[in-house]
């Protein structure tokens, strides 16, 4: 099967990072940061911070069902994680760590491309690609927007896309098991 392989940027509406906050209040509105994606892409909403609305345009920073959130500033083990948005219980924006992906959905299924870059940060591609200084690592919006991603017809993306979906479903309930096991064990 041959399928064409095009730059990241020429199906992607928008790319655009999250800001930086050092606020943590009780009512503020939720943003996620870097341990809200875990290494396996998915997101982890037990710890919420809250953030100030104020002074800021947060319409444009707020996440939709069908973003995809991609970590390009962490440690180089951890750039890259990424994570498809499919709902949120609550308004939610994102810290400046991540770069938000919107695709062109008449070309690129947001699902599909989550799992293509969960495969590419799985590979070790993006700790070869970033940046590293004393403790952190990133990948600018340029290097991840001129990354060829392969494009099958849009019904394709989906059908992968869903597969592998529940192939991670499966995964997680495995590790969920694996871990109430190894706590009878210690019991």
């Amino acid at each position: 099967m041959s399928w064409t392989h095009v730059p990241l940027a020429s199906v992607i509406l928008e790319a655009r990072p999250g800001f930086a906050s050092g606020e943590d209040l009780d009512d503020g509105l939720f943003q996620i940061r870097m341990n809200n994606i875990t290494r396996e892409g998915s997101l982890d909403l037990n710890r919420r911070r809250r953030v100030g609305a104020e002074g800021r345009k947060m319409e444009s920073l707020l996440l939709k069902p069908g973003d995809v959130l991609f970590n390009a500033t962490n440690s180089p083990d951890l750039v890259g994680k990424s994570a498809h948005i499919d709902s949120i219980d609550e308004a939610t924006t994102y810290s400046n760590h991540f770069i938000r992906l919107r695709t062109d959905p008449l070309r690129l299924n947001a699902l599909y491309l989550s799992q293509w870059l969960h495969r590419q940060f799985q590979s070790g591609k993006f700790k070869g690609l970033c940046k590293q200084w004393v403790n952190q690592a990133s990948i600018s919006k340029d290097a991840l927007l001129g990354l060829k991603i392969p494009l099958p017809p849009l019904p394709e993306q989906s059908r992968i896309a869903a597969i592998l979906d529940k192939a991670h479903a499966l995964r997680a309930k495995r590790r969920a098991a694996l871990a109430e096991l190894d706590g009878l064990a210690q019991a």
